[in-house]
C-alpha cells in the first residue's frame, strides 16, 4: 500500500500495522496506531495525516486533525504529543523525523525514558547522580601506577 520496498521492517498487531525506513539522517514510519504522550530529546518530527481524523494532544492542549493536516514537533517537552483516534473509522498518518545516532525519548505519563535506537527503556525513578557508584575510584588501580 505505501512505498513498496522503502520498508526496513513492517509490524503488525490486530488492527495496527507500521512500517519502518530509514535514509542517513531521516526517518520515516507509516503508522496505523495508537501512541503513548512522549517527546524526543535529539529529534524532531514531522507527521502528515494521510487519512482519518484523530484527536492531538500536546502542551497547547487538545486539538482534532484529519487528512491534510501537516504538524511539526520540535525536540524537548515543548515537543510533546500524543495522537489518538477515537473512532473504528482507520487513521493512518506518515512519520519523518530527524535521524540522529542516539536519541532519549521521554513519556511524561508513565514517567519512562528509551534510548533510542537501542530500545532500552527506563523508569524515571532510576535516574542517579553521575558519582553514584564511583566511590573508591583509586583503589581500583594498581598502587605502583599511583602516585
Amino acid at each position: 500500500m505505501f512505498f513498496p520496498g522503502a520498508c526496513d521492517h513492517i509490524k503488525a498487531s490486530g488492527d495496527s500495522q507500521s512500517c519502518c525506513g530509514t535514509a542517513e539522517k531521516t526517518a520515516f514510519l507509516w503508522i496505523q496506531l495508537q501512541l503513548s504522550y512522549y517527546f524526543h530529546r535529539n529529534a524532531e518530527e514531522l507527521f502528515i495525516i494521510l487519512e482519518g481524523e484523530a484527536t492531538l494532544r500536546s502542551p497547547e492542549g487538545y486539538q482534532t486533525i484529519s487528512k491534510g493536516s501537516i504538524i511539526f514537533f520540535e525536540e524537548g517537552p515543548y515537543g510533546a504529543h500524543q495522537l489518538y483516534n477515537h473512532s473504528d473509522d482507520p487513521f493512518i498518518y506518515l512519520d519523518l523525523r530527524t535521524k540522529a545516532n542516539v536519541d532519549v525519548c521521554e513519556y511524561p505519563d508513565s514517567k519512562k525514558i528509551n534510548i533510542l535506537p537501542a530500545m532500552d527503556i527506563f523508569e524515571e525513578g532510576s535516574k542517579v547522580s553521575y558519582y553514584t557508584g564511583e566511590e573508591g575510584v583509586k583503589d581500583k588501580w594498581p598502587k605502583e601506577i599511583i602516585r
